[in-house]
């Protein structure tokens, strides 16, 4: 019995994405360039995305992240925020950084690395 199914859903999309990195790793060997995939769309009978090959090494792209850690004080440079608050580092995200104030423990934000600054 097979495993193909007549139609494309989520599991079966999640797993033509895995089986097709696979299947490029090689080709991208073969010619010196980083091939990625980008989002794919799919309905019941097609599976649609991108694809980009670039020559060269692959570039990783350093996270603002490894600049802080859990326990900094930081103040948030946004516009929206009062610059005189200052915040403690809870927990860093991969994209993101979750502070709270000095003073109150449960008010909790989420903010972009690239807006803080350290005390």
């Amino acid at each position: 019995m097979s495993n193909i199914k007549e139609k494309f859903d989520k599991n079966t999309v999640t797993l033509f994405r895995v089986d097709f990195q696979k299947a490029i790793k090689d080709l991208g060997e073969k010619y010196g360039c980083n091939i990625s995939l980008g989002t794919l769309r799919y309905s019941d009978n097609e599976v649609r995305g991108k694809m980009v090959a670039q020559k060269g090494q692959k570039t990783i792209k350093p996270t603002k992240t490894t600049n802080f850690k859990v326990g900094d004080k930081v103040k948030i440079v946004h516009k929206k925020s009062n610059p005189n608050f200052v915040f403690v580092i809870n927990k860093i995200n991969k994209k993101s950084i979750k502070v709270h104030k000095i003073d109150d423990m449960w008010d909790i934000w989420k903010v972009s690395p690239n807006l803080l600054e350290l005390v």
